[in-house]
């Protein structure tokens, strides 16, 4: 991994209940983007324009067939969203008098052809991978805190750093995919849409979510099945828009400002406690020493580590339970990430073409969405695949052994150079 500041805004989805017409079933889609959107420019924000009942049905009605642009107008009379906003955000795409899908939206029947072409081709990958598996173990072997097991340093290190952030990078550097396309309004994202179905992505580790402290990164990764996730940064998103409303509105705004950065502050401490463990056991004591608490108040930071998980406590001395990287660590990142990085780029070369004629049903290819597009948001249907294959064998940890509280995604620190 390079030696950068990482930045995901991986799957976070936003429900749209698709209400239509009173003849047609209630259908809801999963509205994400995989990149940026700026919460200051609401007129280039696509989920404005998506939430009207009357644009999730006209989304379905489309996904089916393009539709004349007067029967377009007609569906979204009297919503809130228009035809030409659509086409301003290129939500929409007109050619002629016809209106076309211009993002990867994958209905129910999409999915089913998606994960049965995953179950084909994923596991091809994974295969690659195994082979790699001793070449990997050495390398691994240079890290030095023994309480974390192999298999979730490599969940984070092939799973989310290698599968996830780092093909999405080299995918689009060989131009088999746009990772962040510049979008109206100076935007950059890829929007995509599922619908909601009974279909299970149970184990299908695909999501990355982190945020960044200073020289830190706090970063969960895993599945979408079981969420909230309860560590950080998810944690902090969650209590940072917190809204004190039952406070007077004219000291709100501030007090909601300095919660924040009592958080981000905890996080620091947080990063230096764990910073120390990854150079070996310690005591309380210790760990007051290198982040400068007092006795009284790293206690309630180590209390609240114990229950998140990222630490236990055995013999006076706190372990860690979670993988943390630093800078000692680089080497030995970038030589697994080379490793992973190489099987995939062979991978897609020689499927890349044949997914997409296998897959020439899907909407937005019917639609002739951007195929680099599409194949963004096929690729995480792809590692995600590979992922769960690599844990059933045991080579990546899985989730699902661990109590509920913890199931379905693994929590990391990186800590970068000074």
């Amino acid at each position: 991994m390079k030696n950068r500041s990482l930045f995901i805004i991986c799957l976070a989805g936003l429900l749209l209940a698709g209400t239509a017409f009173a003849a047609e079933p209630e259908r809801k889609l999963q509205l994400a983007v995989v990149g940026s959107v700026s919460a200051d420019a609401p007129a280039y924000n696509p989920y404005t324009y998506c939430r009207p009942a009357a644009v999730q049905a006209l989304l379905f009605a489309l996904a089916d067939e393009p539709l004349p642009a007067a029967r377009v107008a007609e569906r979204l009379a009297g919503s809130e969203t228009s035809l030409d906003d659509l086409l301003r955000l290129e939500i929409l795409r007109r050619d002629g008098d016809r209106v076309f899908l211009n993002f990867p939206l994958f209905t129910e029947k999409d999915q089913q052809l998606i994960s049965a072409a995953a179950e084909k081709y994923s596991r091809r990958l994974a295969d690659r991978i195994l082979a790699k598996k001793d070449d990997i173990h050495r390398l691994l072997a240079t890290y030095t805190p023994a309480d974390v097991p192999r298999e979730k340093l490599l969940f984070i290190l092939v799973g989310a750093l290698s599968m996830d952030l780092g093909a999405l990078d080299l995918l689009d550097e060989h131009g088999f995919i746009v990772h962040g396309p510049e979008k109206p309004g100076g935007n950059r994202y890829v929007l995509n849409a599922e619908e909601v179905t009974r279909f299970s992505l149970k184990g299908i580790y695909w999501g990355c979510h982190s945020s960044n402290i200073g020289n830190t990164t706090f970063m969960t990764f895993g599945d979408h099945h079981r969420l909230p996730r309860h560590a950080f940064p998810d944690l902090a998103w969650r209590l940072g828009t917190w809204s004190p409303d039952d406070q007077p509105e004219f000291y709100r705004s501030e007090l909601r400002h300095v919660l924040r950065n009592q958080l981000a502050g905890l996080q620091r401490d947080i990063a230096r406690i764990l910073a120390a463990l990854a150079h070996g056991p310690a005591g309380a004591a210790r760990l007051a020493e290198v982040t400068g608490q007092a006795a009284d108040e790293i206690g309630h930071s180590l209390a609240l580590l114990e229950k998140l998980h990222y630490i236990r406590q055995a013999d006076e001395q706190y372990h860690l339970q979670v993988p943390v990287f630093t800078p000692a660590d680089q080497a030995m990142m970038d030589g697994i990430r080379q490793l992973v990085l190489d099987e995939v780029l062979a991978w897609t070369r020689a499927h890349y073409a044949t997914i997409r004629a296998e897959l020439k049903e899907i909407s937005p290819i019917r639609h002739g969405v951007d195929y680099k597009e599409t194949f963004n948001m096929l690729w995480h249907y792809f590692f995600g695949y590979t992922n769960r294959y690599l844990a059933t064998a045991g080579f990546l940890y899985d989730t699902y052994q661990a109590p509920p509280e913890r199931q379905g995604f693994l929590p990391a620190v990186i800590i970068a150079a000074e």
